[in-house]
């Protein structure tokens, strides 16, 4: 299958040595080799909320070749602590995420070429056409979007990262000890995928894709199952298991705040980009989940296997198949994800 490449950019354009210039710090770090191969990747970003913002920055810094980015939410006034490159006007005139992150990406490299899509990665459009990217990162914070971007990186062999952020109190009336940490997990075309590494529930995954739930949802206010970073819309470094506050189990209080601030976002998305680059280098060892405590602080490797009775990346899941493993189920349908497997606990190794 052919994919599209990245446009010809600025930089390409003004030449070689301009170029070698803007990167010159980071091709004394990396090499010359790294940024060539960072300049010819398509990237595709699910979710531009609070950390895919940081996300779509970093990738316009580091260099990447062109964008695609995917989100079907709008900016609003409690957005813009956390968004970055929103304004205050972007809040008033509902600017839809996509567009605040594509000019963003622009305003830093003129030249790069970014693609944006106002929907969901669960609409089997949206999700064909991210299947012609190099690279999926996934800043969403529901088990049915994760779910799809799985599939999607396994079926076409795509490197796929995940991002999942949690600041929370505990305690009676929230009044107990700070939690602040995140969670960044590695799915490669060979490795575990995310549901060996638990970072969905395939349950609740079915239940988000249910008209009677979506529903339910929308009655509260929370229509879409992909934003990305909202308040409360944070999941558990270790599990995604949904428990934090808006727990997709639960329709109804999906709607309720709960805490976001940037500089945590900043710290997992920092983490998650570092795994790119060392994708294209290998800077330092492999991992397939990081997690980050920062109120303690410390850094802790999880390491997973394949499942062999994983219907995704299993001997007979999906893996490698392309377009002849067909798209997910329609957003509005009631097919549902393979069916919950016995898991097993990761495997934890302290950095």
């Amino acid at each position: 299958m052919t994919r599209p490449r990245p446009a010809p950019t600025q930089h390409d354009r003004h030449g070689q040595d301009d170029r070698c210039d803007r990167y010159d710090r980071q091709i004394r770090a990396f090499g010359s080799g790294t940024q060539h191969r960072l300049g010819r990747l398509t990237v595709g970003v699910v979710g531009v909320g609070g950390a895919g913002s940081l996300v779509v920055q970093g990738l316009a810094h580091l260099g990447a070749g062109a964008l695609l980015l995917v989100d079907p939410d709008q900016v609003e006034t409690s957005s813009l602590a956390r968004l970055v490159g929103a304004t205050p006007a972007d809040a008033r005139q509902a600017t839809p995420k996509v567009d605040v992150a594509a000019r963003l990406a622009r305003t830093i490299s003129p030249g790069l070429p970014v693609t944006t899509i106002r929907g969901s990665v669960l609409d089997p459009a949206v999700w064909h056409a991210l299947s012609h990217t190099d690279v999926l990162i996934g800043a969403v914070d529901s088990h049915a979007p994760r779910w799809a971007i799985n599939r999607l990186a396994v079926q076409y062999g795509r490197l796929y990262l995940d991002i999942g952020v949690e600041l929370s109190r505990g305690g009676p009336e929230g009044e107990g000890t700070l939690e602040a940490g995140g969670r960044v997990a590695v799915i490669r075309p060979d490795g575990p995928c995310l549901r060996c590494q638990d970072g969905y529930d395939p349950t609740l995954a079915a239940r988000e894709q249910d008209p009677s739930v979506r529903a339910a949802r929308r009655a509260a206010g929370y229509d879409n199952t992909d934003r990305a970073a909202r308040p409360g819309r944070t999941v558990r470094p270790a599990s995604a298991s949904g428990e934090s506050a808006g727990s997709p189990a639960d329709p109804v209080s999906a709607a309720d705040p709960a805490a976001s601030v940037l500089f945590l976002n900043q710290a997992v998305v920092a983490l998650a980009l570092g795994e790119l680059v060392n994708s294209l280098t290998s800077w330092k060892g492999a991992a397939e989940q990081i997690l980050l405590d920062l109120v303690r602080p410390r850094l802790t490797h999880l390491s997973a296997d394949v499942d062999p009775s994983c219907p995704v990346c299993g001997p007979d899941g999906i893996r490698g198949l392309g377009d002849a493993g067909g798209p997910p189920p329609s957003r509005d349908g009631r097919a549902t994800p393979p069916p919950t497997m016995n898991r097993r606990p990761a495997h934890g190794k302290g950095l």
